[in-house]
C-alpha cells in the first residue's frame, strides 16, 4: 500500500495475492501452521507476509498454476499456453483493416 500511495496509486479493493502452492497458503493463513519441509532454518514466526495476512491487510488465496496471469511472465509458453495467458490479461486482437488510397 505503501508503494502504491507513493506512485499516486488509489486502489478500491484490498490487497489479494493469487498464490499456486498451497503449503505456503497455510502458512500464511493458518493460525498454528505446521511447515513440512527440509529448510530447517525457515522461521514462519517473523514473516512480514503472514503478519499482514493475519491482520487482514492482505488476502491470500489458492488458484491453480493456469489461472494466474503471472506465470506467463515467468516461464516460456507453448502457443496454446500463451492464448491462455493473454485471455487471462484480458488482452485481444484487433483487426488491422487495408487503408484505401
Amino acid at each position: 500500500m505503501r508503494f502504491f500511495k507513493a506512485i499516486g496509486l488509489c486502489l478500491d479493493k484490498d490487497i489479494e495475492i493469487w498464490c499456486d502452492n498451497q503449503q505456503t497458503v497455510g502458512l500464511l493463513t493458518k493460525l498454528d501452521p505446521k511447515l513440512k519441509t527440509k529448510l530447517r532454518h525457515v522461521d514462519i514466526h517473523h514473516h512480514w507476509l503472514r503478519q499482514e495476512v493475519q491482520e487482514g491487510n492482505i488476502q491470500i488465496t489458492w488458484r491453480p498454476t493456469n489461472e494466474i496471469p503471472a506465470d506467463g511472465m515467468t516461464k516460456a509458453l507453448m502457443a496454446l499456453n500463451h492464448q491462455d495467458f493473454v485471455k487471462l490479461l484480458g488482452m485481444r486482437e484487433i483487426p488491422i483493416y487495408a487503408r484505401s488510397e
